[in-house]
């Protein structure tokens, strides 16, 4: 008898969690699109060096110093027309549609700014837009054309450095 509990024991202890489940819900989500653009590898990640701007004059809220930039989409299928872009970034205390100056060392500009202007030199707010872009179809890439300005926001402005953090997003109707 002892002989058969000793086999048995190691059967019953391996096999008694046999009788005990657990249920698991797994959450599977996901979009299906059409094909969408490819956005061009010198637009993915890319720095804008802006030029060196004179503070010396300069009125508060007037852009100077532009520096063009473009956004460049490839290999658009034929059945899109427009795409919609949006620039988010943190945006300034003193005028608040504009990018805040991220430069927190102690070579940092103050009371200056960095503005978004659109293609026809229209100031982009960066707390809330959205650009409606006309794809055209019949060439192999699209190209839009942007342009960054340092902007004065105060009279105590100083010299310094200023570094801007912005990223934008396609979607497409």
């Amino acid at each position: 008898m002892n002989k058969f509990a000793w086999v048995l024991f190691p059967f019953l202890i391996t096999n008694s969690t046999v009788g005990f489940c657990e249920r698991i819900t797994i959450n599977i989500n996901g979009n299906i699109v059409e094909r969408s653009c490819v956005i061009s590898k010198n637009t993915s990640d890319f720095s804008v060096q802006l030029g060196m701007g004179d503070l010396k004059g300069k009125e508060i809220g007037v852009p100077f110093n532009k520096t063009p930039f473009s956004i460049i989409l490839e290999d658009c299928p034929e059945n899109l027309s427009f795409a919609n872009l949006s620039f988010i970034g943190e945006s300034d205390e003193e005028l608040p549609g504009l990018l805040k100056n991220q430069n927190k060392t102690k070579a940092s500009a103050k009371g200056v700014t960095i503005g978004l202007y659109d293609m026809k030199n229209q100031i982009i707010d960066i707390r809330n837009n959205k650009l409606s872009i006309e794809i055209k179809k019949n060439q192999s890439s699209n190209k839009f054309e942007f342009s960054s300005y340092y902007i004065k926001t105060n009279n105590e402005a100083s010299a310094g450095k200023i570094t801007g953090i912005v990223n934008f997003e396609i979607y497409y109707d």
